[in-house]
């Protein structure tokens, strides 16, 4: 191909051009390398005509791993805006394109955008997606935006390595991002989530650890709709080997709250995941702490009759056995509640617990235990009993026969006597 080829190509749109160059049937490998030469030498001649297409440029030079051809792109159509008296160079920053002051310039239609296709993808984001590790590098180092996102999906380039980049790639590319010095790893992303909760979502351990460690994202930042910390957030994914993490860092605050109030022991009860339970009660947290409806771990535990739990709460001698909720149910009068012999008999084993308590209503779990007795010694319904006085799960499974009412009553009295 002659250099007076240049001027045939420079009347033809780039994405022309490309078409022309995949309907050839180029033999092998080091013709193509030719081709990407060639095509390096058109760009200099052809965005100087077409400075429009920067972003499809930069495009083919990410599709063909050239990293030549970004840079020719990158310091033509940089130049060639400082010459249209522009302060700054090409930046993806948007896929609007703008006029020049000067309505007569001949170049009034640049734009100045990275974006190549409709959907105002970019070319890091294409590299993003490929997982070229390489290319990211090349781009983040000329200054390309890791957080301009393609419209259809509202992912930026650091942003889909933390939500969808394979677990076997995004480590790798995560590094890349975080080595730029370009990425900010306590900003909130468009979904209202942190990097830490994306990383703990995707379950990528090591780009998690890499952001605490090597980058020193807060630990302690809260995020999202739920208002979590990283911690929080491990605890509601069940990310066991993410809270260990966490609650090995001497910054972390283990008895840090959700927008209910629910600390990571309540989560933690709540899922019955009595390892985590367990390792929270040895970091020291608050066992009494209450949620915005004043329900601790305990009552939580009794509410949702999960007995794996139980044992860990009841064993740790800073659990307040006769906590009342915002109704002054205790966990013992919501065991006679639900007719939970189970629960009754567990916490009946420990002296502290006080029979006498009442709620709202003036009830003991005695009188709870005696009223439902009542109620269901015709054999009535209990498909739609009266409110608890405490908040439930609608998932909720529990006996409601009148012998469970007469064991609690029995166990009850047995104790007071």
């Amino acid at each position: 191909m002659e250099e007076n080829s240049f001027a045939f190509f420079t009347g033809l749109s780039l994405e022309l051009i490309l078409m022309i160059f995949r309907q050839l049937d180029w033999p092998d490998i080091a013709s193509l390398a030719v081709v990407n030469q060639w095509f390096n030498n058109v760009i200099e001649s052809h965005i100087l005509y077409h400075p429009e297409e920067f972003g499809y440029a930069l495009a083919y030079g990410v599709q063909v791993n050239n990293v030549a051809t970004i840079r020719k792109v990158l310091r033509f159509g940089g130049s060639l805006v400082q010459d249209l008296g522009e302060a700054s160079a090409i930046c993806p920053q948007t896929a609007t394109p703008f006029l020049a002051a000067d309505e007569e310039d001949d170049f009034k239609r640049i734009r100045r955008s990275w974006t190549y296709d409709e959907i105002s993808n970019t070319a890091l984001g294409l590299a993003t997606f490929q997982g070229n590790a390489d290319m990211i590098r090349e781009l983040l180092e000329l200054g390309a935006d890791p957080y301009h996102y393609a419209s259809v999906d509202r992912l930026g380039p650091w942003h889909y390595v933390l939500k969808k980049a394979p677990p076997q790639t995004a480590p790798r590319l995560a590094a890349e991002f975080l080595r730029s010095n370009r990425i900010d790893t306590n900003k909130i992303l468009p979904d209202g989530l942190l990097p830490l909760h994306l990383a703990v979502d995707s379950r990528l351990n090591s780009v998690f650890e890499m952001l605490v460690d090597t980058y020193f994202a807060d630990i302690n930042l809260t995020a999202g709709a739920a208002s979590e910390t990283a911690l929080l957030r491990a605890v509601s994914k069940r990310h066991t080997l993410l809270i260990d993490f966490l609650l090995r860092e001497p910054g972390i605050k283990v008895n840090c709250t959700d927008h209910n109030g629910q600390s990571a022991l309540i989560l933690a009860v709540i899922q019955g995941n009595s390892r985590v339970v367990e390792r929270l009660l040895s970091k020291g947290v608050d066992a009494n702490h209450k949620d915005k409806w004043g329900q601790s771990a305990l009552t939580w535990a009794v509410i949702l009759n999960i007995q794996e739990v139980l044992e860990p709460l009841l064993d740790d001698s800073r659990v307040d056995l006769n906590t009342q909720n915002t109704s002054g149910m205790t966990p013992l009068s919501i065991a006679s509640w639900y007719g939970d012999y189970y629960m009754a008999t567990q916490l009946l084993q420990y002296q502290d617990i006080d029979v006498h308590l009442q709620n709202e209503n003036g009830e003991t779990a005695l009188s709870i235990a005696k009223s439902w007795r009542v109620v269901l010694k015709g054999g009535a319904n209990w498909s739609e009993p009266p409110k608890p006085g405490f908040v439930a799960r609608d998932d909720i499974g529990r006996n409601s026969y009148k012998e469970s009412y007469d064991e609690i009553v029995a166990i009850i009295n047995k104790y007071v006597g």
